[in-house]
């Protein structure tokens, strides 16, 4: 009965953050489909495009920030909530950092015009990339079960319904850790032909673009402890 209430108090209370917390996580899918093509161009030896598509990188992050502040501004707000606050908060922090990390990893990339490439590389960053963007994907259907979540009223269905979501995206995650580890030992197996400076440089990229897919993970499993306490 709890339940059913919830939803007529939030329209009297205040808005729901429901609706931007969907927005912020499609603007962090945008963050990661652009920050894609900044990995495609880098790979073809387009240095001018991977700056210009790396500032695009950097003005999505900024959109994604403008929202989790309307996002905050709401969970503050509101004087009664479907789930706990904290865990709403603590859901948002990882859903947030998809997109600083699709920044970071542009930035990375785009600071040093002189990297060497092994065709190997190359093939790897591509298939890395194409797990990030699955996961990602996956990721944007899971969030958008929230508005059914709110219809339902939580119910057990749709909760059982949303959570055998979060699995699939554990898995790409894992997925993208395997390419990751492959990469890192490339890179080191490649030493002499690629320079130790590139080493440095290519080790910090791969590590900031697997943990894309890794905060998403983070953010999809936060999302399923915020939605399993109303039940």
């Amino acid at each position: 009965m709890v339940k059913d209430f919830i939803r007529p108090i939030l329209d009297i209370f205040g808005k729901s953050p429901f609706g931007p917390i969907y927005e912020h996580a499609l603007k962090g899918k945008e963050t990661v489909y652009a920050l894609k093509k900044v990995v495609d161009a880098w790979c073809k030896g387009d240095m001018e495009s991977v700056v210009k598509l790396a500032e695009e990188v950097s003005k999505l992050e900024h959109e994604a920030d403008i929202i989790k502040q309307k996002v905050r501004e709401r969970l503050h707000a509101a004087v009664l909530l479907p789930v706990d606050r904290n865990d709403a908060l603590e859901f948002l922090k990882p859903q947030d950092s998809i997109a600083d990390s699709a920044e970071r990893a542009a930035e990375l990339i785009s600071i040093k015009e002189d990297v060497i490439l092994t065709e190997t590389l190359k093939k790897q960053f591509r298939e890395m990339m194409n797990k990030t963007i699955e996961c990602i994907d996956i990721y944007d259907a899971l969030v958008s079960e929230i508005k059914d979540l709110l219809d339902s009223s939580f119910s057990k269905k749709v909760v059982m319904r949303t959570v055998e979501i979060v699995p699939k995206i554990e898995e790409l995650e894992h997925e993208v850790d395997i390419i990751e580890l492959e990469m890192l030992k490339e890179i080191y197996k490649s030493e002499k032909e690629l320079g130790a400076t590139n080493v440095f440089h290519l080790y910090h990229i791969i590590i900031t673009l697997a943990d894309v897919s890794d905060n998403t993970a983070r953010a999809a499993d936060r999302l399923r402890t915020m939605i399993y306490r109303p039940m």
